[in-house]
């Protein structure tokens, strides 16, 4: 059976056991600023080995946004006129350089960016962090630099939740989005799954067996708890925030049939949103809260719907393809990706909600599934698997080239990427 309906399938039964058209973004990549990226500036000698770890992570999220090409710079270093001269006639485009110094623990950095055009500083600015988040620190001088010179979000220091079972069981662990301090979140012996952090806070809300029935349940990573929110007969599940924080939206059997309901944040005044015969699953919010985007067999095969945000005025947005799931909007509202059958596996598609367009994102022989959007409405984290081995894989849908996120850590599933808070 088809992962849609399996899912679910697998959810109810534990419950009852116990009780090519071509889109403006779509490989059609804009052209890249080149961007000379000098050596770091070091109060000390001693200080330079930290100074090229530091500039290798800066160097890499400036690469991976996509905005740029990073031209070889050797040792430059300074910033006199007549170097930004002679960088002109190179053709670069933006010039970066770096102060850093550490501090007791810490590390202090000071980010100029000149465009090299005008000779003008686009960005001059001081960052300190603790030495243990130096890969922090550098991704929040990356999204200054990314914002300064485009004007358009980077990655930030955002994280990536995903469910693991390199523990025995599956439970959700937390990683930086570039890979570095993995963190398991959830312990025990009962499975937990279908992790979603919210807009606003630290908080990641997820599907939990541990009373071996299905409820959704809140981690708050600042205070480090775990909350029960919907404990109701039957399923409970694919629970989401609206863009506010203020609500959720989810699926719940309670009445029989897996359906689509509305509560506040902490589980109450339930409202109930869909009534068909059909399984209704995988909501999720529009960046500006007046529609809920999911998916539905009531056409016969899982196909993707959005309807307004109290149930009414459902459409169907998928014509292509017989079988789509897991929709995911885009944090700028304009595209939802999700994954279609393509072949006998799924691949990645993202598809334009006005017009009704959609372009394939992935083309490998692997199954691509669970897409989840990163903070810059550009790159897809998702899960992959082949030859029955899942990991968590990163896509820059302009451009392609799959990046590998996690390696040794068992199977890898079910990504959900957070804002850059």
């Amino acid at each position: 059976m088809k992962k849609f309906l399996f899912t679910l399938l697998l959810l109810t039964m534990a419950t009852s056991a116990i009780a090519q058209v071509s889109l403006s973004v779509s490989k059609r990549a804009s052209s890249k600023t080149k961007l000379a990226l000098a050596d770091f500036e070091c109060a000390s000698s001693d200080e330079t080995a930290l100074a090229e770890e530091l500039k290798g992570i800066l160097k890499n999220d400036l690469k991976l946004s996509g905005h740029f090409l990073l031209m070889a710079t050797g040792s430059v270093s300074g910033n006199s006129l007549r170097e930004i001269a002679n960088w002109k006639q190179r053709g670069a485009e933006v010039l970066v350089f770096t102060q850093m110094e550490s501090r007791g623990s810490s590390i202090e950095v000071i980010s100029k960016v000149i465009d090299v055009t005008s000779g003008q500083v686009v960005l001059k600015e001081k960052f300190k962090r603790p030495e243990a988040d130096k890969a922090q620190l550098m991704h929040e001088v990356a999204e200054a630099i990314i914002q300064g010179v485009t004007g358009k979000p980077g990655l930030g220091a955002s994280q990536i939740a995903f469910v693991s079972n390199r523990s025995g069981s599956k439970q959700v662990y937390t990683v930086d989005w570039d890979g570095r301090n993995l963190l398991q979140l959830t312990n025990g012996r009962e499975i937990a799954i279908y992790p979603k952090w919210s807009p606003l806070e630290q908080k990641i809300l997820c599907t939990d067996y541990s009373n071996r029935l299905p409820h959704i349940f809140v981690l708050d990573l600042v205070k480090q708890t775990k909350k029960p929110l919907s404990k109701r007969p039957g399923l409970n599940a694919f629970a989401r925030y609206s863009p506010d924080g203020k609500k959720m939206v989810l699926t719940l059997s309670r009445d029989g049939n897996p359906e689509l309901y509305t509560c506040m944040a902490d589980g109450s005044r339930l409202k109930r949103l869909t009534r068909t015969k059909s399984v209704e699953s995988s909501p999720c919010w529009t960046p500006d809260g007046k529609k809920i985007v999911f998916v539905s067999n009531r056409s016969g095969s899982p196909q993707i719907y959005w309807m307004n945000a109290d149930g009414s005025q459902v459409q169907r947005l998928t014509r292509r393809g017989r079988y789509n799931t897991s929709p995911e909007v885009s944090p700028d509202g304009n595209l939802i990706a999700y994954c279609s059958m393509v072949g006998g596996k799924f691949q990645l598609f993202v598809l334009d909600p006005e017009t009704r367009e959609s372009v394939q994102v992935t083309r490998d022989t692997n199954s691509n599934e669970d897409p989840s959007w990163g903070p810059n409405s550009r790159h897809l984290a998702y899960t992959s698997t082949k030859k029955y081995k899942s990991d968590i894989y990163l896509i820059d849908i302009n451009e392609g080239h799959p990046i590998r996120l996690t390696r040794g850590l068992k199977d890898c599933t079910s990504p959900s990427w957070s804002p850059s808070y």
